[in-house]
């Protein structure tokens, strides 16, 4: 079960001010909800995985490839040559049940971060402006939190940009030395 980084955990007034219509108050809700954002510790490891034997060659390969960054980068001199853009994205992809959530959790472990899940439902507004507000809002919180963000269901996100989305996707964004590049 996805953990709800979005939850408020104060309690909501069981009417609205005199004089605040409904939009306003939808508004007010959606950036109370907003503001509550957390970086929760994960809840599996990378033992608590079943996953075909290829698949998880692949994300062993990645963590390794997270092991050996601080020597790349830094030892053998490559941050000077890639200066920007130095988090890392992972892609899980698959059908509804397969583990990317479990995943998420398991690389989260690994790197020893908090992990962000979110959950396009939390994000979108149908305000204008508001979905793009509200997503900048997590990275915030992230480099606050030197937290990983994984986005839940991201093909919801995604398929309004890309096209012939068909399958679940999800998305892992871990930043490089726990600090996102502008």
């Amino acid at each position: 079960m996805p953990i709800n980084p979005f939850k408020n955990k104060t309690t909501k007034p069981t009417a609205r001010p005199n004089g605040v219509g409904q939009a306003e108050a939808d508004k007010y809700e959606k950036k109370q909800s907003m503001e509550a954002i957390e970086a929760t510790e994960p809840a599996f490891v990378l033992d608590d995985l079943i996953l075909p034997s290829e698949t998880m060659s692949q994300l062993l390969d990645f963590l390794s490839y997270k092991d050996c960054e601080q020597q790349v980068f830094s030892t053998w001199g490559l941050a000077a040559t890639h200066s920007y853009g130095k988090q890392t994205i992972v892609n899980f992809y698959g059908e509804p049940g397969t583990g990317k959530t479990m995943a998420a959790h398991a690389v989260a472990a690994y790197l020893h971060k908090p992990l962000i899940v979110v959950n396009y439902a939390d994000v979108e507004s149908k305000y204008v402006g508001e979905t793009s507000k509200n997503i900048c809002n997590i990275f915030r919180v992230a480099k606050e939190k030197e937290a990983i963000i994984f986005f839940d269901e991201a093909d919801a996100i995604l398929s309004r940009r890309v096209n012939n989305m068909s399958h679940a996707t999800d998305v892992v964004i871990i930043p490089k030395n726990n600090r996102f590049q502008k």
